[in-house]
This record gives C-alpha cells, structure tokens and sequence, in this order.
C-alpha cells in the first residue's frame, strides 16, 4: 500500500505540450469537472458497453442509443457501444418516483437530485470498471434528455461540476440565461452533448492524459507551460 500511493502521487503528463491545443476557457472548466474524489482523473480503459436495466420508454431507448451515437464520435478509444446484454454501463429508468428516491436513499444520497451514477473504479489504477445511471421519472422533454446527457457524463469520468455561470450550454456547469427568449430557444432545441463538454471528453481521453493524475498537478503543468487558471 505504503508503494501504491507514492507511485500515485508521483503521476504527471509525461509531455504536456498537447494541453496547448486547448483553450484557456477549456482547461478552466476542465480544471473543475474532470476530476472526481479524491481530486484525481478516472476514465475507461476498456470498450464501454452501455446497455439499458429493465424496462423503459420508445423515446427512453431511443434516446439512449442516440446518445451512445454522440460520445462514439467524441472520443476514439475506448469505444462506447450499445449492446443488448447486461453491459458495464447501465441506465435505469425506475418507474416512479418513490421506487427513484428508495434507490437513492440507498445509495446514500441525501441530496436533491434528478439524476445520479453509481460508479466502480479501480483503488489501485483508478481505472472505470462498472456505472450505474439512474433517472427520475418526474424528468420529463428536453431536460430529461439534457440531464441523461449530464450523467453519461460522470460515467465516462468527467466526475466533478463547475460553479461558475455560463452564457453557452456545459452539462457539468451552471447556464446564465438572460431573456426568456433564450429559455424558449433553448427548450424547443433538441438535446446533445454541448461543444464545451465535447472538449472536455476529448481532453480527458487524449493518450497521454493519465488516470490517477491528481488535480493539483494538472495545475502544475499547466503553470510550467505559462497558462494560469484563476
């Protein structure tokens, strides 16, 4: 144990020079949401098998599948693939609201909450092994789809959120909304996974990006490249 955690706390990008590619704002929200508890990188090193638990909707499924499409083509390795077999990514869509709640009473969640994972990662390697996504019921449109989309998220390791307000669409931060035209734009426009949280996916699984990396240090390399964060 005493040499796992040096080796863990001795993880660094072996060649940052790639974050360069990234803008100042992506680094920033990635900074924020791309490193789970203990603040260190969890991602997948296998093919991503999603697969729906139970019974669902027509639009839940196809839902589902559309959003498989959409990270397939985000990130190149691992796949992400939909199977009809009980794979490493579940979704449960629970069919009512206190069957939702039970769940997330059991999963110790004394939050409110319309949606949440239930990760397995590797102490050693901090490697995904098994997730599991549960929905509320009560989600109903384009928000259903919009926080879906959220948790798929978390599951592919982008673990943490963001505080800060945004003018434009990031699933893991808050959205700045200034008129009620923009709300309605907004709601009557389909859900996917915005271009923000497109790069955040992107960065999180670029080949020498490290599981384990701790965020501290993903500052630290940033800083000896002369790109500070506030």
């Amino acid at each position: 144990m005493i040499l796992y955690l040096f080796i863990d706390s001795q993880t660094r990008i072996d060649s940052p020079l790639f974050l360069k590619k990234y803008s100042q704002e992506d680094l920033l929200y990635y900074a924020d949401v791309g490193f789970g508890y203990p603040n260190k990188i969890k991602k997948w090193d296998q093919t991503i098998r999603v697969s729906i638990a139970g019974s669902c909707s027509r639009q839940d499924s196809a839902e589902v599948a559309k959003v498989v499409d959409e990270l397939s083509r985000i990130i190149a390795f691992p796949k992400v693939v939909l199977t009809k077999e009980e794979g490493n990514v579940q979704v449960h869509f629970p069919d009512s609201e206190p069957e939702f709640e039970s769940i997330k009473t059991a999963e110790g969640l004394g939050v409110e909450v319309r949606g949440f994972v239930d990760p397995t990662s590797s102490l050693f390697t901090n490697k995904m092994k098994q997730v599991k996504i549960y929905l509320s019921p009560l989600l109903k449109n384009r928000k259903r789809n919009a926080v879906l989309r959220h948790e798929f998220c978390h599951a592919l390791g982008l673990s943490g959120h963001s505080k800060r307000y945004y003018y434009e669409e990031h699933l893991m931060g808050r959205l700045n909304i200034p008129s009620l035209e923009s709300a309605e734009l907004l709601d009557s426009s389909p859900a996917v996974i915005p271009a923000a949280d497109v790069r955040a996916l992107q960065l999180l699984y670029e080949r020498e990006m490290p599981t384990g990396l701790k965020r501290s240090t993903f500052k630290a390399h940033l800083a000896e490249l002369g790109i500070q964060l506030q």
